[in-house]
């Protein structure tokens, strides 16, 4: 694991979509993580243009913000839901 990056990281870095949504899903791992350089998993996905894993991603973003309520932008880096 490289220092920073959660374990939805590692997913989207070994293009792991099943493990990404059973660590969201199951256990609750955090979309919303950045790591050291800033970056949440979706846009770790986004950088290393991984259609199938920005895809995940997305899907575990709308999954959260449809629970919690509607998202925002937040500082055009991340998306953070209301609340």
């Amino acid at each position: 694991m490289q220092p920073g990056n959660s374990v939805l990281h590692c997913c989207v870095l070994h293009e792991r979509a099943d493990m990404f949504s059973h660590l969201y899903t199951k256990h609750k791992a955090n979309p919303f993580v950045a790591n050291a350089e800033g970056d949440t998993p979706l846009l770790l996905a986004s950088r290393t243009r991984s259609r199938k894993m920005a895809s995940v991603a997305m899907d575990s973003l709308r999954q959260v913000c449809a629970v919690r309520g509607g998202c925002h932008s937040y500082s055009g880096r991340a998306y953070h839901c209301l609340r």
